[in-house]
């Protein structure tokens, strides 16, 4: 069916059903006994890693990536 947006759960009960951890070359691994935990805690590995990028992506969803400006 359909995605819709749903309200974001605990964060401290997501992480009680998720596991990030990274070896010794920095690749994350991610386990999770929900598909909404591994998501959460997949999400958290990619913003770790990329979130200049994301932020980038954002402003540039948002129509704000030619001006200079940061926009809260």
């Amino acid at each position: 069916g359909p995605a819709y947006a749903q309200a974001p759960d605990d964060a401290a009960a997501l992480w009680t059903q998720a596991t990030l951890y990274r070896d010794e070359w920095g690749t994350p691994h991610v386990y999770g006994q929900t598909p909404r935990a591994l998501g959460f805690a997949f999400g958290y590995a990619q913003a770790e890693d990329h979130l200049e990028a994301m932020l980038m992506a954002y402003r540039v969803a948002n129509g704000r990536a030619a001006d200079g400006r940061v926009y809260d």
